[in-house]
């Protein structure tokens, strides 16, 4: 706003007179919208361009095609969820946006199921958690099923490239499961976490291999 005093003297006081830019029309508004979008994708570049996991917008339904122009991430999912989410705290917004993005998680995990069926026994799959914590330390698994709400508790001695199981008390024990989980996750692997009867071949852990 910027104001100035206009000529008239009232009680020895000038009567302000106030002025700014207005709304404008809807394509000025759009515009400007755009280049917000444009400057958020910018600064989301610097953080995720490397990163595979979907991601989406929560906002409002009118402005889902201004940004879905403005986005240049890859892995951008243009529906979206439409609705205001000002009044939302974090965990409502994510707890929406999980329960959106179900359907994209349960497609890539029936693929990957069916890519663990059609390799078979030839190398690129395995049933072993002996075989699969070796391989998900050097980057070999491309995707591992592991079973909801279950641990397999023990020793992994780099040394040798063994498991030890033991029980859950031992001091220096830890979930087998979970160490196989984090060093997927960590060389861009996919996790999926199912009920037991979900894993492949019945058993408790299983897994694809890139090599």
């Amino acid at each position: 706003l910027h104001s100035h005093t206009n000529g008239h003297q009232k009680n020895g006081h000038g009567d302000s007179i106030f002025h700014g830019i207005g709304g404008g029309s809807d394509e000025n508004k759009n515009n400007n919208i755009l280049r917000y979008f444009k400057m958020a994708d910018n600064a989301l570049q610097k953080y995720f361009r490397n990163d595979k996991a979907p991601f989406i917008l929560f906002a409002v339904d009118y402005l889902h095609p201004i940004y879905s122009t403005a986005n240049s991430l890859e892995n951008y999912v243009k529906e979206g969820i439409k609705g205001n989410p000002d009044g939302l705290s974090i965990t409502e917004i994510m707890t929406q946006s999980i329960e959106y993005m179900k359907p994209y998680f349960q497609k890539e995990e029936e693929q990957a199921l069916d890519r663990f069926s059609t390799y078979g026994s030839g190398g690129k799959t395995s049933v072993s958690l002996q075989d699969i914590i070796p391989a998900a330390i050097y980057g070999r698994v491309e995707a591992l099923f592991i079973p909801e709400g279950q641990q397999h508790w023990g020793i992994y001695d780099e040394m040798t490239s063994k498991i030890i199981d033991a029980e859950e008390d031992c001091p220096a024990c830890e979930d087998l499961f979970e160490m196989a989980a984090v060093q997927t996750l960590i060389t861009d692997g996919k996790v999926f976490v199912q009920k037991s009867d979900r894993i492949p071949e019945g058993a408790k852990i299983a897994a694809i291999f890139r090599y």
